[in-house]
Parts: C-alpha cells; structure tokens; sequence
C-alpha cells in the first residue's frame, strides 16, 4: 500500500478469523483492503491483508481517460462521457466518448489487468 492512507470504518476485535473492510486510493482509484485476524498470541495480534478491486465509476474513468488521451495527443480534450463504470476483471470493455476540437470521438476502454487492487487499462479508438 506504499503509504496511502487507510481508512477502516470500524475497530477489529482481537478475534481469529475477524475481519474489516478497509479502503485505500492508489492512482485515484479506491481500493478495498481486508484485514482478517490469523493469530493472537498475548498483547500481539497478527493480520493478513489482501486487496480487492472496485469498479472504475463513470466520472473517474472519464477523468482518467481524457488525461491519457490529451498528454501524448497534446490536443486538449473538451469532454468525455463513459457509458458506465469499468467492472475490475481482465477483458471487461467500456464505451467513452471524448469530444476534441469539436469532434466527437468513440474510445474502447479495455481492462488489461488488475493487481494489487489497481485496474490497469488500454484505450483505443472505436
């Protein structure tokens, strides 16, 4: 988690097999992280962690989309509507469209992997 902040909504009871959903943002996407007791021993409690990842909401995916799009273009994007969020599973595809210099413009938006809670994706052109 590289020093992101951790939010937890409630305390975890020193309990084997307790847990908590936690959250995290990791380039600007929210993360949950799952802290389940695995041992009490005393005044000492271990945890494991794991990471699941959220779908990309609509306007974020928006965001992030008309970034990447605008930088190696170098042309500014007026606006980008996605059709939806972007589901956190290889291969799930969602529907953008930019509008730049007037122009309306239709982008794939293809999940490429997911790990550590990230979605990565590819964008191209419909």
């Amino acid at each position: 988690m590289d020093g992101a902040a951790v939010t937890c909504p409630d305390d975890l009871d020193a309990e084997v097999g307790r847990s908590t959903r936690c959250e995290f943002t990791t380039g600007g996407q929210p993360v949950d992280a799952v802290a389940t007791v695995s041992a009490v021993e005393g005044d000492t409690v271990e945890f494991d962690i794991g990471t699941e990842a959220r779908p990309i909401a609509a306007g974020l995916l928006a965001t992030t989309v008309s970034d990447q799009v605008a930088a190696p273009s170098g042309s500014p994007v007026e606006d980008t509507v996605c059709d939806g969020e972007l589901a956190p599973r290889v291969d799930a595809v969602q529907t953008c469209t930019l509008t730049m210099d007037g122009e309306q413009l239709a982008a794939l938006v293809t999940v490429t992997s997911v790990h550590g809670g990230l979605v990565n994706f590819s964008i191209e052109q419909a």
